[in-house]
């Protein structure tokens, strides 16, 4: 498994949707689209059917919101190397796009609290 990434921008006069992808040749099973969001500490992650992109909007696919999730990677995709997808939207159709593959990313977590002052050190 691993996310894909990459900002679509509209630039014309009526909204859109990404209804989903794929990836060209051999490479996976199959692509999803997936939303992230946290609910509390707890990281939570779906399938969507399709996200709206604005008129004259863009939609970011990026780690903790919308994002790509290749599912089934039938063999390892070695950093730099370049994916070729197929993003299907509702108006404009098939768009083929180049994926450069990078390493591993994370999730920014929500910055924790501080922990509360150890005072077991102090002699009294």
């Amino acid at each position: 498994v691993t996310g894909g990434f990459v900002l679509i921008k509209n630039t014309g006069k009526q909204a859109d949707k990404l209804l989903g992808a794929s990836v060209k040749g051999d490479v996976a099973e199959r692509v999803e689209l997936h939303s992230m969001s946290m609910e509390g500490n707890v990281m939570k992650m779906r399938e969507v059917t399709a996200i709206d992109i604005p008129a004259g909007g863009e939609l970011a696919l990026k780690p903790g919101s919308y994002h790509l999730m290749v599912m089934g990677l039938k063999a390892g995709i070695k950093a730099g190397a370049a994916v070729p997808v197929k993003l299907k939207f509702e108006k404009a159709g098939e768009v083929e796009v180049t994926f450069k593959a990078e390493g591993m990313m994370r999730p920014t977590a929500p910055a924790a609290s501080k922990p509360a002052e150890d005072h077991s050190h102090h002699q009294h």
